[in-house]
Order: structure tokens, then sequence, then C-alpha cells
């Protein structure tokens, strides 16, 4: 059997010209904001800024009041944290070098508009800890296994750099600093101390022993030979580094020095404040109190800074927030936020209202700081705005609105769980658990009855993951097994860490009985085995599912921990549990759920529930292998008709792992959506199942690689979804696709030879493996999917048609997510500084339960010759992310004619991204040639 796809661009081409926000293909939305991390400042045109954040590379060419995304050639999946990944080049700003999060080196050399990989990345066994550009060209790159290394050839080789540092086994390197005015000079930050090099790092040594250390801390040169360093007390240099005195100034995090006025700089303090001094850091002023704020009450943490001289003051400050976004402050004490269209907030939970048309609660998560907490949409996502009034939360995990209380705005009650803002002592201010009388407007805090460990500030009971509502335990509840209607609700259950006293962990799972005023532990799960330090092993409660009709009925999820480099096989009771007592007692249901490796109590992470809102012993679950690295298996979703008695698996067409989210489309319970976290080399997205969970098929097109952990249905319009991400919000509205391949019917039909690309004489659109949209010959000549969301390409002649044709046992009769890619949205293609050339558009699908395929790829109007060459990008190793990049696909692709590639593509090997496990092909990849090539006159 012979299969044919034809791909175009009318349903992906953002990159090249607009499309309609979020039909038929996802798109991001905001709200903007979230962790910078790192901030580079032009020193010729302050004005110009790179900020490193938790959604990749962004530019700013007016001081921070707008941003864009600057990422063309990195790939989509990039996130930066607070060790060095960013660097400027100190002769010519426009030069910068960034390392992925698989630790390969690329090069801007036109100010972020396009990046290329420099030849080099860090090998998989290892990380990097640093980099930097020096005066001289040099480039010293830091690494976890083999300490400091330097290339003289623009990043492409790294060498040893000499010696006299300390053996990477006994320390790491977190902070280099080339000299701006002495070339040679290098400075360098180890667990020990600080050490100098005047030979470009042929000879180290150490100039000064420091006992304290900060993460994210840089050396900072001042005027003339003055430097500074923070390592929780700050120390001043007057020789460049040679030798250095200590100054009654605590300082713990980022720090800039003005280059010219000597004694003026500013920095962070221990608690994420910046302070300013005059006198070299003999003293300072805080600067930063009640001026940069998370969540109107708690003072944002900088992680990052960037100055702005003048000959005479500090004009502007830039800071760079964790969790809280970018700000500019001006002489420096007055501090403006700046994060339009800096999009780098990780959102955990979406909770559209009801009854409100186009409103949405969205819920940070992650954090590793007071954060803006919840951001509130009335607009469909066209705008984000924060709503945390009251709200002093770290990390948002649930929002939970009490159905009896949605018929208005002003009055709905909302629940929001998670964990509380860190106070200066790091302890939390409050035990996570959130109530809202006014549809998240504003907020109070719940705990009354849980555990304050001894000296703390607050209850706790860890993370507060996920909260359910008995939906018939209102005042009066109605007769039979129907809802409250008139409420409020109350009562309440939630999923947490728990808290471990000297011999067990309760509050795993609490209960209010009075709308969340008190609660008491419902916890009879297996205890902890925590007594050998050797064996530890731990059990979490993560999802929770009550039965609709039967509330007393509770499921929960649970996953275990233990030491994988002291216990092979874990022995916890683990899996789905049962309480048909309201919680006051739980049994183990998790017959047919999978085991860890060796083990036969320990069952592999539950990290999302559903049930059926009308069938309640129908119940889905999703596992998983936390502990397991690499993760590069696959999720398996299970389902159960009999109330958790056993269970059966339900993954196919599930390809891709660690499934955050289960939701069930009350309008339509057959209809089932998994929201799926993924990895660069196994990337996920969201799932669909219209069939009850027995078939499953990606609808990610236009998703990061990242992929969603929270997914939503808008009530008003059930074809409309929304996905939070590491990057905000995405937006999907889903247009008729009745062969589940990833391109709208709409869109197949206006495709060549009237809808019937492989004259076969059935449509394509009823077809699984055929999709119809012209490429062009270049990506400008792309015609977006217009407002009719009828357009097509004006002329047919120009299509990409790939025909799938199975070549060992299989079916390979499903394909998904099937999309054209601009080549510019991923890193660029270059082979000894010569970048291949991709004329046509890239090519990606997937193909389920494929164990090998032949390819063939055909491309009206081309004119491919000897010169070209067929391209793969993705994992050389499939599955291992230290492997992604740009391969020759060698012997396993070859050109058939001036219109026409042949691909043998197998599971597992070379040339699919996905690992062995997941059965499936995913390729991305297309037709090249080199301009070497051409300058040799071979074509």
């Amino acid at each position: 059997m012979r299969y044919v796809l034809s791909l175009g661009a009318t349903l992906l081409c953002a990159a090249a010209s607009p499309v309609i926000a979020g039909d038929g293909v996802w798109t991001g939305t905001g709200p903007d904001g979230g962790s910078v991390t790192e901030l580079l400042a032009d020193p010729a045109t302050p004005s110009t800024l790179y900020a490193g954040s938790t959604g990749g590379v962004f530019k700013s060419i007016d001081s921070g009041t707008t941003w864009t995304r600057a990422q063309s050639g990195l790939g989509s999946f990039i996130s930066y944290g607070t060790s060095q990944r960013l660097a400027m080049d100190p002769s010519d700003p426009a030069t910068l070098y960034a390392l992925n999060p698989f630790d390969a080196l690329f090069v801007s050399h036109d100010g972020a508009a396009t990046w290329l990989p420099t030849g080099y990345a860090v090998p998989s066994n290892d990380a990097a800890s640093a980099f930097a550009k020096a005066t001289d060209g040099s480039i010293y790159l830091a690494t976890y296994f083999d300490g400091m290394l330097v290339s003289h050839d623009g990043g492409a080789t790294f060498t040893p750099s000499g010696t006299g540092l300390p053996t990477p086994a006994t320390t790491t390197i977190r902070a280099i600093a080339p000299s701006p005015i002495h070339a040679g000079v290098v400075l360098a930050e180890t667990d020990d101390g600080l050490y100098r090099s005047t030979d470009s790092g042929a000879h180290w040594s150490l100039t000064q022993a420091v006992s304290g250390w900060c993460q994210g801390c840089r050396f900072a040169f001042g005027s003339g030979d003055r430097v500074y360093f923070p390592a929780s007390t700050l120390y001043r240099s007057d020789d460049g580094g040679a030798s250095w005195a200590a100054t009654a100034t605590s300082a713990a995090g980022a720090i800039v020095a003005h280059p010219t006025l000597a004694d003026a700089l500013c920095f962070v303090d221990g608690i994420g404040h910046v302070r300013c001094s005059a006198n070299g850091g003999d003293s300072s002023n805080d600067v930063s109190v009640g001026a940069i704020m998370a969540n109107g009450t708690d003072d944002a943490q900088v992680v990052a800074l960037a100055m702005v001289p003048t000959a005479t003051e500090i004009q502007y400050l830039y800071a760079g927030t964790a969790q809280s976004g970018f700000f500019r402050g001006s002489s420096p004490t007055a501090w403006v936020a700046g994060n339009n269209g800096l999009r780098a907030n990780l959102i955990r939970s979406l909770a559209p209202h009801p009854h409100a048309n186009g409103r949405v609660l969205a819920g940070i998560a992650d954090a590793q700081a007071p954060s803006t907490g919840v951001f509130l949409t009335t607009d469909a996502t066209a705008s984000w705005a924060a709503s945390n009034i009251g709200l002093r939360a770290q990390d948002i995990r649930s929002l939970t609105y009490d159905p009896t209380t949605t018929a208005s705005v002003g009055s709905t009650v909302v629940y929001a769980t998670g964990r509380g803002s860190i106070d200066p002592t790091a302890y939390p201010v409050n035990s996570g658990l959130y109530k809202s009388l006014d549809g998240g407007a504003s907020w109070t805090n719940l705990g009354s009855g849980l555990p304050t460990p001894p000296g703390w500030p607050a209850p706790f009971i860890g993370l507060v993951r996920n909260l359910a509502l008995d939906p018939r335990s209102c005042a009066s509840p109605p007769s039979g097994t129907a809802p409250c209607t008139s409420g409020p609700l109350r009562t309440l259950y939630a999923t947490a860490s728990g808290y471990t006293d000297t011999t067990t962990r309760t509050f795993r799972v609490i209960k209010s009985t009075d709308a969340g005023t008190t609660w008491s532990s419902t916890d009879s799960l297996p205890v902890d085995i925590d007594h050998n330090l050797a064996t530890q092993q731990s059990l979490t409660v993560v999802p929770i599912a009550i039965d609709p009709l039967h509330p007393q009925t509770l499921y929960v999820g649970t996953s275990p921990s233990y030491d994988v480099t002291q216990l092979t096989t874990p022995t916890i009771a683990s899996g789905v549990f049962r309480s048909d007592d309201g919680g006051a007692t739980w049994i183990q249901r998790s017959n047919g759920l999978p085991f860890y490796p060796g083990s036969a109590t320990t069952h592999l992470d539950i990290l999302s529930l559903a049930i059926h809102p009308t069938h309640p012993d129908v119940l889905w679950a999703s596992a998983y292998n936390l502990n397991a690295l690499p993760h590069t298996d696959s999720a398996h979703i299970y389902k159960s008709i009999d109330g958790g008695a056993s269970w059966v698996d339900s993954s196919t067409g599930i390809s891709a792992g660690d499934i955050r989210q289960l939701l069930v489309d009350p309008a339509d319970p057959n209809t089932i959506y998994a929201a799926a976290g993924g990895y660069f080399s196994n990337p996920t997205g969201v799932y669909k199942s219209s069939d009850g969970g027995a078939t499953w098929h990606s609808i990610s097109v236009g998703m990061e690689n990242g992929g969603p952990t929270s997914v939503a249905i808008d009530p008003f319009d059930p074809a409309t979804l929304y996905a939070g991400a590491s990057n905000g919000v995405s937006v999907l509205h889903q247009l008729a696709d009745s062969d589940h391949d990833g391109v709208p019917d709409i869109v197949e039909m206006a495709g060549p030879n009237g809808g019937d690309a492989n004259h076969d004489g059935v449509p394509d659109y009823q077809q699984a493996d055929v999709v119809s949209t012209g490429v062009g010959a270049s990506l400008a000549g792309w015609t977006p999917l217009g407002a009719d969301r009828a357009a097509a390409p004006a002329d047919a002649s120009s299509y990409v048609t790939i025909s799938v044709a199975p070549s060992t046992a299989g079916t390979c009769d499903q394909t998904v997510d099937a999309q054209t890619v601009d080549p510019a949205s991923v890193p660029a293609d270059a082979i000894a500084g010569m970048p291949f050339q991709y004329p046509q558009a890239l090519v990606r699908f997937e193909l389920l339960r494929c164990p090998a395929a032949t390819v063939t790829l055909h491309y009206a109007g081309a004119a491919f010759a000897s010169g070209w060459s067929m391209r793969y990008f993705g994992p050389s190793t499939p599955g291992d992310d230290s492997t992604v990049g740009w391969h020759d696909l060698g012997a396993i692709a070859h050109r058939v004619d001036a219109q026409t590639w042949q691909l043998q593509l197998t599971a597992g090997s070379f040339g699919s991204y996905r690992p062995a496990s997941s059965g499936s092909i995913l390729f991305e990849g297309g037709p090249a040639y080199s301009e070497r090539i051409f300058a040799n006159g071979f074509d």
C-alpha cells in the first residue's frame, strides 16, 4: 500500500507571513514577563539589550520597552538559567555567542538576527558552567569535567587552557572574565577562590581565597584596574585582580561597575535587592525597596544587571528578575517594568471562566522566587494583566472554580494551589492554598489546621498540587446524584508533598468541609520508607479525581522517589489509590499499571488522572518513569472501566513522554486531551482522542518543542484550546481535520488536482497520509491562510508531495503534525563556515506505528542537481538531546531526479527524532545546496 502527502505553506508560514492567530496552528499569546537571568547591553548603543530568559533569547532596541525573540537559528526550545550562557564580543558588540541547552556554541554577527553554530559542542557526558569572549579574540569555556578550555578559532575548537587551576573533580568554575584593557589577563571564580592568568590562560594563580559564593555572580570591571566580585562579601581589587581586599559590604548576586567613574557600582544583595555605592562598596544604599514588585506585596529578586553610564553618573540600570520580568531604573531609583513581547512565563494551570466569554486565568509554576502568580485575560488572550491582589505566591499549580458561584464574575469563587512566596529568611509566607471571592481579582490565604514547622512563619505541607471540589457539598444538595446548582460548595480535597515528623508523613491528601477555612489530613497512604538513608523512598501524591455522581469516592495518583545510585529496585507501594469514604481510608487500585523495572510493588509515576463525567467507573491515568535518566521512555495512558479495579494500556498513538494533564471534554466525554511536556529530541505537544482513549493523535502544529504541561477547553467554543508552556499561553482554533494528519480539511480541499494530490480518486482530506499545500519557489512567495480559511497558493505547480510506503511489517498508515517548516526557524546549517541554502521548505511529519518506511519527496517545479543533498535536522542518536543538529542523510537518501528524493527511514535509527521505544518515525529536513559547491563550479 502507498500513502501520499503533499505539504506546503498555507498552514504553517508564520515566520514568512502573518496568519490568523490560532487557526489550525498553535499561536503564542503571552502573558509577557517571566525570568530574565542574563542581560547584555551594547556599550556603544546602550538602548540595545539582549536578555537570556526561561523563554529563550530576546532583544530590545528601545531600552527594554519592547522585546522581540532573537533565536533565528538557535531553535525553538531554549532556556537560560543563572550560569553564563550569553557573551558579547567586547571588540564588536554586534557579535554575540550563545550556548544552547545542549551546550552547542553558536555565534551571531548581526546582533542576534541570525545564529550560526561555531562547530563546537560540549561532550554529552559533560556540561558548560561559564564562558566569555576576550578582546584578543579568545573564547574561554569552563565545563564541569574538563575545567577551563580556550578557543583561538572563533569557537570551532577548544583545548585545555593551562595549569594552576584546581582539578575539575574538586571544583567548579562558575565565572570567567577577560580584562577589557589588558590583553591576556583573565579572571576566574571557583569553589575555593578567585584565580588570575596573565598569559591568556596558560598559567593560573590563586589570588584570593573566598569562603562564600553566590549563584550567577560575575566579575565587574570598573575604572582603571578596579575589579569587584561579590562572594557573600564584596571583594575589591585595585590591580586588575592581582590582589583583593574584603569590604564591609554584603553582596551575593549580579554586579555592575561604572567604566570611568571611580568607586561607582551597583550590585544585588542577599535578598535580591539592588544596592548602589559611590565609595567602592564601603557602604551602599538600597535603591529597589518598594520599587520592583513581584506580586503587589513581595519585592522581586533581581538576578541580572546592566548599566547605562554617563561621564558623571549611572544614568540607568537594567534589571532582570527571577519570575518578575525586566525593569529599567532611572537615576537609578525609579523603576519601570518593560516586558512587552518578552515571553518567559511557565504556565502550569489554566481556567477559562464558564460564563464569561474570553475570560481565562493562568497560573505560573516551577518558580524559584516570588512570582506574579496569576494572570488574567478578559479578551481571549489578546492581552494579559496580573490578577494577584493579596496573593503572595511563588508557584501556582491548579486553579479551580466553584461551579455553583460562576453566574456572576464578581461573585465567582476560585481556589488556587501551589507554594507561598519565600521570605528573606527562606521560609514560605503561607501554606500555598488561596481563595478568591471575586473571580480571581483578589485573594486570601487558607491553611488553618495545617501543621507549622517549629520556627516557621506559616503552615507548610510542601507544594500543593491539585484540588477537587465535592459537587454535592452545598448546604442543601438535590436528591439523587445531581450536582448542586446553588452554593457555595463546602467540601474540598487537595494533594500536597506532605508534612514529615520524626516517624511518618501526613497531609499528602487534605480535606476541608467548610469551604477551605480549616483543613485536616486524610492521608492513610503508604508511609515513606525513610529510616535507612541508603534505601530512602518517598511517595508524593500528584493528581486527584472525584466521582461526580458519588463524591465520597476519590482517586489519587502517586509518584515514588528513591535514590537510584543507592537503590536498584524500589519497594514502596504506589500507583493509583481509591477511597470510598471521603478520604478516611485508601485502597491501592493499580492492577495492570506498569511497574518500575524489577519491582513488583512500585508502579511508574501517575502524573495525571481524568474521570468520565457521567460514567465515573471509567478513568484514565498517565504513567511515566520520572526516575530514569535520560528521559527517553514514552508516556503511557491507561484506562479503567471498573473504577480502578483493573487498568489496560490505552496509548495507541502516544509517541512521547511526560503527560502532565488529561482533560475530558464535558460536552463530549469521548473527546480527551493530553498535555505532554517533552525534550528536544523527544518532542511532544497536545494529543487528542476522539474515541474515549482507544486511539490518540497529536495536534501540535506550531507548538514549541518543549511542549505544554496544561491544556483547557474554551467553554464557549469547544474547538478552541488553550495550552500553557514555558513561553506562556498558546491558543489553537481547531479546524476540521478528518484524517488527523495536522492539516485542516479546507486546506487540503484547495490543494492540487482539486484536492486529490496523489491522483488516486480519493480526496486527500479523507486519507490519513495526504496533505496538500504549496511551497512556492521561496518563503517570500508563500500565500498565507486567508481570512476565509480557504486561501491556497495561486501556482498549483509548486507543491511538495511526500509518498510513504511501509518497507517492513507495520502499518505506517497514520501521519500526524504534517507541516512545512521555515528553515530560518531552526539552527542554521553550515560546514566549515559555508552555510547550506534551503530555497525550498523543510518538511516535518510523524509516522505512527511505523517500524520502517520508504519516503519519496517530490517538489514540483524544482531543479535539484548533483550539488544538492538531503539534510536532516534532529538527533544523530534518536532521543539524545546532545546530538541534535544538522546531518547529511548519506546513504539513506538519494536524488531520484530533478524534482524527487527518496528516503529510507527506520524507527529508532538515524533520521528519526524519536527513541526506539516510541515505535514511530519523526522526521524534519529538506533538500539543500552548499555555496562551497557552487563556488567551485560543480553545479
